[in-house]
């Protein structure tokens, strides 16, 4: 937790000041549990976001952030998607390396490819200034 400045615990803080560098950039991606939230993150999307792409995103958009994505960010999150599932679907096995990341099991339930893209969408929208760093 000292690379998000958190305090020690034997030190009284009344206020942390909010700090945002590379270090806290590459936990939040690369970290397993972080990793495993965003993929679990993916698996509510696909099961609660609706059946289509665009309801998805605004979906996991407006779970995340509590606000409806513009017609800008909705066009942005629905060319991630698109690309993340070329990405996926290109034939390597980055999609089921994903779903084994962390302690808790992948749905079977769901298809793997859709998973591992909305994991991904849901990595992106984790890592948002807007979500990290508190103003």
């Amino acid at each position: 937790m000292t690379i998000f400045d958190a305090g020690t615990r034997d030190v009284c803080a009344t206020r942390r000041m909010p700090t945002n560098t590379p270090l806290q950039s590459l936990v939040m991606l690369n970290d397993p549990q972080y990793v495993e939230a965003a993929r679990k993150l993916g698996e509510r999307i696909l099961r609660e976001g609706g059946a289509t792409g665009e309801s998805r995103a605004k979906w996991a958009y407006r779970e995340v952030t509590g606000k409806e994505p513009t017609a800008e960010q909705l066009t942005l999150l629905l060319d991630l998607i698109a690309d993340q599932r070329t990405f996926f679907t290109s034939g390597s096995s980055d999609a089921a390396a994903l779903l084994k990341v962390g302690e808790s099991q992948a749905d079977p339930a769901l298809d793997a490819i859709e998973t591992a893209t909305f994991a991904a969408l849901a990595q992106a929208l984790l890592n948002l200034d807007t979500n990290i760093t508190l103003r």
